[in-house]
């Protein structure tokens, strides 16, 4: 091909662009095309093309030696080779005598900061028709052979770029768990000092990024189920139909705590998405609503639609936490999965201590004070049993260090007196002591043991002729993991 000649629209695309992006006012792009043509004339197209979008030239994302190599149907280390020697054949021909070259250069050398990413200001100044990489700048040059730009330029690269392109790593990857991103998010994450502006530069810039604001952006782009707001809303939505934004924020402060995530998006925030976003709607009263039915059996896990049908079926939607494990178990639920699922699923509300309802239920307050009364019969009953023992139950607070008094009409039985505790099984756990007040102690191994939590039941029956005390636990509350309803102390 002669020097000059009008390069045909698919050698422009071997440099990596799309078709709609090929344009004939992008000389350095034709310039590129034509060295290339006279480097190797005789390469197929097909060649021409995945390896020049292997170096990145175009703006394209880089695709890896087997996606190359499946694309030409050779070996990733043909692929390799053929890298090589294109790259060899490209330093030895002649360069073309190209005025977008030679501006080329001077615009790479007059980039001092990386930040300003060279292969935009290309794009920027019409000279290419699409950004290139870092990459395609530093080989553009040293190809060129201008060595003393391309030693000042990759050498800025070293200091600054992989620090700025980590930076827009994590940004990337905030928008795939949390959905919904901050700025300042970004400026925190990155592990160099940057400004607000150039990271909004930067992003405007990325084929991904879109700002909902001057501050919250996301990714249009996430693939399907690998936005975790995206998601966790769906699950809501399909389980307790629209929601408040409020309500929805705070299932996704249940669940981003399982996952110990730092951020979670305001309020503001999270109308501004789900309003852009085109599965979502808010409306005038601040409800989220799904452009789509969400059935909860296409949507939800195996577990959560246990809980689901259970909820649905109680009288007004509310359950005690013990009931809620019965039934959860005898769906076929493991203990340590209910515990789980109870701390943090999103679909999962806890309105009262002890009430358990699908999240935006609104249950009246008399169902919550009938549940209420019902919790403090259960837990002040002081009693004599059948078997003439005497049945302490307790809720435990915060930490395992327990006194436990006894009314005063029972402190004679009590007072002054030692118990070898036991657990369900008979097996030996310690003493429980009392003083001439009625006060006990010595529960705290056992507590710690079991590792018990603010809001479970001790149960405790003292046998007064063996001088013998039961101890055991109802699980009444959300804590740590559980392996039964009625737990054993051991």
């Amino acid at each position: 091909m002669r020097r000059g000649q009008q390069m045909a629209l698919w050698d422009v695309q071997a440099l990596g662009s799309k078709p709609s992006e090929a344009s004939p006012t992008a000389p350095l792009d034709h310039a590129l095309a034509e060295w290339i043509q006279l480097a190797v004339p005789r390469w197929p197209r097909e060649r021409r093309v995945a390896l020049m979008s292997r170096i990145g030239w175009g703006g394209a994302a880089c695709p890896t030696l087997e996606e190359v190599g499946q694309e030409c149907g050779i070996t990733r280390e043909r692929v390799r080779q053929l890298q090589r020697k294109l790259v060899e054949r490209l330093r030895r021909c002649c360069v073309p005598d190209s005025e977008a070259l030679v501006k080329s250069c001077e615009l790479i050398r007059e980039c001092r900061n990386p930040q300003e990413a060279a292969g935009f200001l290309l794009c920027r100044a019409g000279l290419t028709s699409a950004a290139l990489p870092a990459a395609g700048v530093a080989l553009l040059l040293d190809l060129l052979g201008a060595s003393a730009e391309f030693s000042q330029y990759q050498s800025r690269l070293a200091t600054r770029t992989p620090a700025i392109e980590d930076a827009l790593r994590r940004a990337k990857g905030l928008t795939h768990s949390v959905g919904v991103v901050s700025l300042d998010w970004v400026c925190e994450s990155a592990e160099i000092s940057l400004d607000r502006s150039s990271i909004r530069t930067l992003l405007d810039r990325s084929l991904w990024a879109r700002f909902l604001d001057q501050d919250w952006f996301w990714n249009p782009n996430t693939g399907p189920k690998r936005n975790r707001l995206v998601n966790l809303t769906r699950k809501m939505l399909s389980a307790c139909g629209p929601l408040k934004v409020a309500e929805v924020r705070d299932g996704l402060d249940r669940q981003f705590r399982l996952h110990r995530l730092p951020h979670i998006p305001p309020a503001q925030a999270l109308r501004m998405f789900y309003r852009q976003h085109p599965g979502f709607s808010v409306d005038s009263d601040d409800v989220v609503s799904s452009q789509t039915v969400l059935g909860p059996e296409d949507v939800l896990d195996v577990t959560e639609m246990i809980f689901y049908d259970i909820l649905q079926a109680a009288p007004d939607g509310v359950l005690d936490r013990g009931e809620l494990f019965a039934q959860a178990v005898a769906a076929g639920m493991n203990p340590n999965t209910f515990s789980v699922y109870t701390t943090y699923s999103p679909i999962l509300d806890n309105p009262a201590q002890d009430r358990w309802v699908l999240r935006g239920n609104d249950v009246s307050p008399a169902a919550l004070e009938v549940k209420r009364g019902e919790r403090k019969q259960r837990l002040s009953t002081d009693e004599w049993t059948e078997r003439g023992t005497l049945l302490l139950t307790r809720e435990l607070g915060n930490g395992w260090s327990l006194v436990v008094g006894v009314p005063r009409p029972l402190g004679p039985y009590l007072a002054g007196r030692s118990f070898a505790a036991q657990d369900e099984s008979g097996t030996a756990a310690g003493t429980i002591r009392f003083d001439p007040k009625g006060l006990s102690w010595g529960y705290s191994r056992l507590l710690q043991a079991a590792g018990t939590c603010k809001g479970d039941v001790l149960r405790a029956e003292f046998d007064l002729t063996a001088s013998t005390v039961r101890l055991s636990l109802d699980r009444q509350v959300v804590g740590g993991l559980v392996r039964s309803d009625e737990h054993e102390v051991a």
